[in-house]
């Protein structure tokens, strides 16, 4: 004969189970309570001091940000950029990177130099926002002065330094205007 639990066990079997239930559910609470409040104190910390989203780093000529240039090596074309523009919802711009012998290569940034590799530099108004490690590249609406902006892509190697247009002797860039 099967022996029976009697009610009382069985009561205090989901009993356990239903208060472990409910503080593993109190803890996914708790826990995304916690990071929600986190992220808006941040951005009203942000709001509060005005501290710009953006740090712009001023500068005329690239080259005097990165003194190091790199001439394409010897065997190898002359890459090409091309840039187009499309508006985005939240009043910026992607940029899409058109490239002819050049290829973006994230994983051996910072590592020397490969032929025709690397990422690209975007600057706004001869203002530095960003490198590009691959076609696309979003431009914030807060970087964007209203009325026409000179948008200009240069393209650089895994070491961060200007590849240098064998057939030029100048940067290998593109530049395109946009509207705010």
């Amino acid at each position: 004969m099967e022996e029976k639990k009697p009610v009382q066990t069985k009561i205090i079997f989901f009993l356990k189970k239903f208060i472990i239930l409910v503080l593993i559910f109190l803890a996914l609470t708790i826990g995304y309570a916690a990071g929600r409040g986190f992220k808006t104190y941040e951005v009203n910390l942000l709001e509060k001091n005005k501290l710009p989203v953006v740090k712009k780093v001023s500068v005329v000529n690239l080259q005097t940000l990165q003194k190091k240039t790199i001439p394409v090596m010897s065997g190898w074309r002359d890459p090409k950029v091309e840039v187009v523009s499309t508006p985005d919802s939240l009043g910026g711009a992607t940029l899409n990177l058109k490239l002819t012998s050049f290829f973006f290569s994230p994983n051996d940034f910072g590592n020397p130099p490969k032929p025709n590799t690397g990422n690209a530099y975007a600057l706004v108004n001869n203002v530095l926002v960003g490198r590009a490690f691959n076609n696309y590249f979003s431009i914030a609406p807060s970087t964007l002065e209203t009325g026409i902006n000179i948008i200009k892509v240069v393209l650089a190697a895994n070491d961060g330094s200007l590849w240098i247009a064998r057939s030029t002797g100048k940067e290998i860039s593109a530049t395109i205007e946009i509207l705010k």
